[in-house]
């Protein structure tokens, strides 16, 4: 492989996998509540007397659906290393004809992007879990709306969810959270908390919200219809979201291989120079 190919090739998955870690992030920063956003403000500067907790990390990592195996410090960082080292050995495979400096240069960035690609893949699979939880969580609203209409305690009608929802994720929270109402080992406040705390999803925060909200006063009848209303209303906007969705990644593409034509095309100049002087 020539020194060019390999360039070329590096350049194009290093703005890649950038652009896509910096639209990602943009993206998870704007479609979080304010309490999320405070909570993710908190954990990222350390505002708190105690310092660097590692709890609070993983309670993010635990509402984006991660397993039990994250909880310990040393596996997360293990899996964040080894991933930085993969990628940096791949730089130097497509960089071994450069001279040192730049392998140097090539592998901190490697790293870097090594570094951040286990955050990434877990910011992005608990997207991927919301939008196939979408049409479960509809469900949800339905049946405690209709439940609670009844008369139905609140607790009953969410537990007697559990087998109409279809996504594993979901359905797993759902029978956790039965089976602590028929051991009635928790009080509902603790059981919603926990429920809540596998999640990273602005209606299931919502839904928490009117349990809470029905627990205190009883009037969360009202709120419910309004939001299958609303939930109503964005399934029909969904189809919009997806196609504008679709039309900003084919113009990212092209922004990309723009990029890649003109950094290749200094990158020839610049060589040509050098070897004119």
């Amino acid at each position: 492989m020539s020194i060019k190919v390999a360039l070329l090739i590096y350049i194009v998955i290093t703005v890649f996998i950038l652009s896509f870690i910096i639209l990602a992030g943009y993206q998870q920063r704007i479609k979080e509540s304010t309490d999320k956003k405070i909570r993710l403000i908190n954990d990222r500067f350390m505002i708190n007397k105690k310092g660097f907790s590692y709890s609070d990390k993983w309670e993010k990592l635990k509402s984006y659906g991660l397993n039990e195996d994250y909880s310990k410090p040393v596996y997360y960082f293990a899996t964040k290393t080894i991933l930085g080292i993969v990628v940096v050995l791949m730089s130097l495979m497509l960089t071994y004809n450069l001279h040192a400096v730049a392998k140097i240069l090539f592998g901190i960035v490697g790293f870097v992007i090594g570094w951040n690609l286990f955050d990434l893949y877990a910011s992005q699979k608990n997207k991927s879990d919301n939008d196939k939880m979408s049409d479960d969580i509809e469900t949800m609203y339905n049946v405690l709306s209709t439940q609670m209409k009844s008369g139905v305690y609140v607790s009953e009608a969410l537990s007697e969810t559990t087998d109409l929802v279809v996504n594993s994720r979901l359905k797993k929270a759902l029978e956790e959270f039965k089976h602590h109402y028929k051991l009635n080992d928790l009080t509902l406040r603790e059981n919603v908390r926990d429920f809540e705390s596998k999640f990273c999803n602005d209606d299931i925060s919502t839904l928490c919200m009117i349990i809470n909200q029905n627990e205190d006063n009883g009037h969360s009848k009202d709120i419910l219809h309004d939001l299958l209303n609303q939930i109503h209303s964005i399934e029909e906007l969904r189809y919009e979201k997806q196609k504008a969705k679709t039309d900003n990644v084919l113009t990212l593409f092209m922004m990309i291989m723009f990029a890649d034509f003109m950094i290749f095309i200094i990158y020839e100049f610049v060589i040509q120079t050098l070897f004119m002087i």
